[in-house]
């Protein structure tokens, strides 16, 4: 496996396909909890429309 770190290769050294090892690396590493959930909102809160961008 190229360009895998030491500490991410403890989530896919038993995958047996790169789906597989791309699935555990992402449930590994991706925030679920309330903390990533606030951030996300306050970032939603925040944006704003564009000048000369759609809506559509």
């Amino acid at each position: 496996i190229i360009n895998i770190t030491q500490d991410q290769l403890i989530y896919v050294k038993k995958a047996n396909t790169s789906k597989e090892a791309w699935e555990k690396l992402e449930n590994g590493f991706e925030s679920k909890g309330p903390m990533r959930r606030t951030m996300l909102m306050k970032e939603l809160v925040r944006m704003q429309k564009q000048t000369n961008t759609s809506m559509t």
